[in-house]
């Protein structure tokens, strides 16, 4: 909550001087302005109320020269008026510090000095340090929620963890139109902008998925495959000039390689979208460890096959082939007795791929469904029976035994 009051407060603040020195090192606070700091703390406590108004004044004056005392004396002073007085100016004096720290840190455009923000040292590993990716950091930061979670990145896991939980069911929340206020009692908007979704992938990236509770209304399904498909994140995939395009890509370049987890691939939203963004590098990798993971649920492999073979074609055949022994069921509601497993999905494939006629295999197709349905999506086929399915999979083996010239295998 202070570090959201702090955000608030310094995007309401005057705009910068023009020259700023991109050291750090130049925001050390003099020892005089901290004994002066220290002089008008204690005069918070004098008898006169006209002097501690004075005495006031002249420390919001101060802005960030003042945080550190104002922060000490906030925890500590044992006058508990000093101690109301001096919470109330410090959350502009830190809004002011970071302010100035952020400023430093734009002017620093080689990246020469390092700098004490939030969240800055893993963005930097994850996103790099370019100009791109300094301006959508920056963006992160001055947002109340996200800078709040770029924040936490930097705290223990568990913490971090909850953090990212409590940031998913509110985004949700709000592209869901719910009426959910925050804990400072604004009322969320209806859309994402291009730094939520990156400040929420780049979070899911750094904490491994383990460690982020399932909590809330919707904590059983929702994470950051939800929000691929925001207007603004696909603005920055499809659009070019999107202002932070660049690094919100590479910010999703590194999700995608650390979804892992088999409860994570098989997220049939994750799926879909990354089936959606197939001009996104990272998307083909994604789909195709999900078939190869133990542990991912059946119609998740199914349907990243099928995905696959859609936009690779025969490219797909060795992943395929490397299936055709997985007995796992695929729940996709087959009924008339048919039932489908992740092998026939990948023999089905296989076979329209090599130029076969797939029903000479004997699948069955219910309530009217054709070959067709292969490529589409993994349901409307499968076998009556286990004995077709035997039979099936044996003329398969028999056809690779059959030498061909020329057929890619």
């Amino acid at each position: 909550m202070r570090l959201r009051v702090v955000l608030l407060v310094w995007g309401l603040s005057a705009v910068p001087a023009a020259a700023v020195s991109p050291d750090p090192r130049d925001l050390v606070i003099p020892p005089q302005e901290l004994s002066r700091a220290r002089d008008l703390v204690r005069q918070l406590s004098s008898d006169t109320f006209r002097d501690r108004e004075r005495a006031q004044r002249e420390l919001a004056a101060m802005g960030r020269l003042a945080r550190p005392v104002l922060a000490d004396a906030a925890q500590a002073d044992p006058d508990p008026e000093v101690r109301f007085r001096c919470a109330r100016l410090l959350p502009r004096a830190a809004a002011d510090d970071l302010r100035a720290r952020t400023e430093a840190f734009l002017a620093d455009a080689e990246g020469k000095f390092d700098h004490d923000l939030p969240g800055w040292k893993k963005f930097r590993t994850a996103v790099g340090a370019d100009g791109p990716a300094r301006a959508l950091f920056v963006e992160i930061l001055k947002s109340g929620a996200n800078g709040e979670l770029l924040a936490a990145v930097d705290r223990p896991v568990e913490e971090a963890g909850r953090a990212i939980a409590d940031r998913r069911n509110l985004m949700f929340a709000q592209i869901q139109q719910r009426q959910i206020r925050p804990l400072d009692g604004s009322v969320p908007a209806s859309s994402l902008t291009l730094p939520d979704v990156a400040t929420l992938l780049f979070a899911e990236s750094v904490v491994p998925g383990k460690d982020v509770p399932r909590i809330g209304q919707f904590g059983f399904f929702v994470s950051g495959a939800n929000f691929l498909q925001q207007p603004a994140a696909k603005a920055a995939i499809d659009t070019t000039g999107t202002p932070h395009a660049d690094a919100y890509r590479k910010i999703l370049a590194r999700w995608l390689d650390t979804r892992t987890a088999p409860d994570e691939l098989s997220n049939f939203t994750l799926l879909s979208a990354a089936h959606q963004l197939r001009a996104v590098e990272g998307t083909t990798p994604l789909l195709r460890r999900a078939v190869r993971t133990e542990g991912v649920q059946g119609f998740a492999k199914a349907y990243a096959m099928t995905y696959l073979v859609q936009r690779n074609g025969k490219d797909e055949l060795p992943l395929l082939k490397s299936r055709l022994d997985d007995t796992t069921g695929v729940g996709v509601g087959n009924n008339n007795g048919v039932t489908l497993q992740v092998r026939d999905v990948a023999l089905a494939l296989s076979a329209h791929l090599t130029g076969q006629d797939v029903k000479s295999y004997g699948f069955d197709f219910p309530n009217g469904n054709n070959p067709a349905v292969v490529t589409n999506y993994p349901s409307g086929y499968g076998f009556s029976s286990d004995e077709k399915r035997d039979a099936a999979h044996r003329k398969w083996r028999e056809w690779e035994a059959t030498p061909r010239k020329d057929e890619k295998r």
